[in-house]
């Protein structure tokens, strides 16, 4: 597979992104998912407890991801084979049906015989070429299945993300996030981003899972592509549901999100605001107090400041729009 149409969290695509509002009080967009308000009085002489009143704007996705996804030459792809070899143990030559069944059913857009192959541990050897520009290349059958549905899921075809759900793929996938194995954690997470953009009945299959645990954990991944493809994977859930937001605090995923920002990679810094800003508000548009104050406890104001000199006039306008907010709610 042509590792250009496999782009990732590494490029970004600016034309099929929304123009960025910098008014944080004007740029938000809609939200119909649940959500969890509070807030509580200003405690007199410490700067990091938050004012009684607390700062709104309308509810919803502030920024579209960079996340790159897979779209563009998705029929192509459909249409071309594995360049698959047998892994290095030549008794694997006699252990080729998983392969050609994965490859039958890609040929087929036959999902369901892809979802039953996730289980397979059959090795493959793709030595070749690289599959994605930052994930680990599949080992095994089960990973390169993987690798198919996340193409599956980036394709905006509804049938075909319908039938990955039906299949019961999502649970596999999540169990994939735990796994031993990085190429499988990698697929998974990649998959995982694609299947939650725009669908709630996804994230909530995710959650009820168990997702937001494991998906924090790689927040501190080595791999920049992986942390900002699980910050974007937590960023559709807590969209969806906003009840996540409270999980986010409560199993210590603020800071891992607000050391994001330390990244050297301006795509990962966009991601890493962008989560930010749509984790602090609740469903009607209320920055939620608790979370505001954990921002400031894991040192964001300072790490906002500093980007906003930015080369990067997204990121730069972003982190004075959230600074801003925060230094205004600390008053």
């Amino acid at each position: 597979i042509n590792a250009e149409l496999h782009g990732g969290l590494n490029r970004c695509v600016t034309a099929n992104r929304k123009k960025f509002k910098p008014n944080v009080q004007e740029s938000r967009a809609n939200i119909t998912s649940m959500g969890c308000c509070a807030s509580s009085s200003r405690k007199s002489g410490n700067d990091n407890n938050l004012a009684n009143k607390p700062l709104t704007g309308s509810p919803g996705k502030q920024y579209d991801s960079r996340h790159q996804d897979l779209r563009i030459k998705h029929k192509n792809l459909l249409q071309k084979d594995y360049k698959y070899s047998s892994a290095s143990d030549p008794d694997l030559d006699n252990n080729r049906d998983d392969l050609l069944k994965l490859n039958n059913a890609r040929v087929a857009n036959d999902v369901e015989t892809i979802v039953k192959l996730l289980n397979s541990n059959t090795a493959i050897f793709l030595s070749d070429y690289k599959l994605h520009p930052w994930a680990t290349n599949p080992r095994t059958v089960g990973s390169l299945a993987c690798s198919q549905i996340g193409i599956y899921a980036a394709s905006g075809e509804d049938q075909l993300r319908r039938r990955i759900k039906q299949a019961k793929a999502i649970p596999v996938l999540v169990s994939f996030l735990s796994h031993e194995d990085q190429d499988k954690q990698e697929t998974a997470a990649l998959a995982l981003s694609f299947l939650t953009e725009s669908d709630e009945e996804c994230c909530n299959i995710m959650i009820k899972a168990g997702t937001v645990p494991a998906l924090i954990r790689h927040l501190s991944a080595q791999k920049v592509g992986m942390q900002s493809a699980t910050a974007q994977t937590l960023r559709n859930l807590y969209y969806h549901r906003r009840d996540v937001q409270m999980q986010v605090l409560e199993c210590g995923g603020i800071p891992p999100l607000v050391r994001l920002l330390d990244s050297d990679n301006e795509d990962a810094q966009y991601e890493a605001i962008g989560s930010l800003q749509d984790l602090l508000f609740d469903n009607n548009g209320r920055a939620i107090k608790e979370i505001a104050e954990a921002f400031i406890r894991a040192d964001a104001i300072p790490k906002l400041r500093s980007l906003t000199t930015s080369q990067d006039e997204e990121v730069a306008t972003m982190c004075k729009s959230l600074l801003d907010l925060l230094e205004k709610m600390r008053r």
